[in-house]
């Protein structure tokens, strides 16, 4: 008797969509080393939404065209969702609540719509100093945003898991996932989504 497989919608950045840091052309790590072909090699059937500087939707476009593309894949048994780093390393240097103002609108406004949906809220992997050369901010900013992310989940009453703790490995950039980082990744989401019953 064969088990049906979860539906798993993974709506993210490049490190959602596997971008390898050592590619000139923007390219994904080949293969099953992104998280989320791991993910469909454990069974789960995955929807990947993750998108090369992807930055949280915010205003009233941007939020209709990620609830357009979110509910063409419909039905899911849960969409994860993991943004915030672009909006700290383009937005000026913005501080952790900037990200976390936008996480929370964007959240808002996906619930209303479609509120059988269930989100579990994936707080980024820190960023680390690397060749892109962040600064104190950057990497101060980015260790603020889980408590943030977690005070939203605990809010909205949503499922969270927090990427910053899990020891993910980073590439030489300090910004993308190496490939034993998105192995750890896909252990540790994993372990979640089995938490979760999923």
């Amino acid at each position: 008797m064969s088990v049906e497989r979860k539906h798993i919608i993974c709506y993210g950045d490049s490190n959602t969509g596997g971008f390898d840091p050592r590619s000139y052309f923007g390219d994904n790590y080949p293969g099953d080393i992104p998280w989320i072909r791991q993910l469909e090699k454990s069974g789960y059937e995955i929807t990947d939404l993750g998108l090369n500087g992807r930055q949280i939707p915010s205003d009233e476009a941007e939020l209709s065209n990620a609830y357009e593309i979110i509910r063409v894949h419909l039905p899911a048994d849960i969409m994860t969702v993991m943004l915030g780093t672009n909006d700290l390393l383009m937005r000026g240097g913005s501080k952790a609540e900037f990200a976390a103002s936008r996480m929370k609108r964007f959240l808002e406004f996906i619930r209303s719509r479609l509120p059988e949906l269930r989100i579990l809220l994936i707080a980024p992997v820190g960023l680390e100093r690397g060749e892109w050369g962040l600064d104190r901010n950057h990497l101060e900013q980015s260790a603020r945003l889980s408590g943030l992310y977690r005070h939203i989940a605990e809010e909205m009453d949503m499922d969270f898991a927090d990427a910053s703790s899990w020891n993910v490995d980073i590439a030489f950039d300090g910004v993308h996932f190496s490939e034993s980082g998105h192995k750890t990744f896909a252990e540790e989401l994993k372990n979640t989504l089995k938490e979760l019953g999923l």
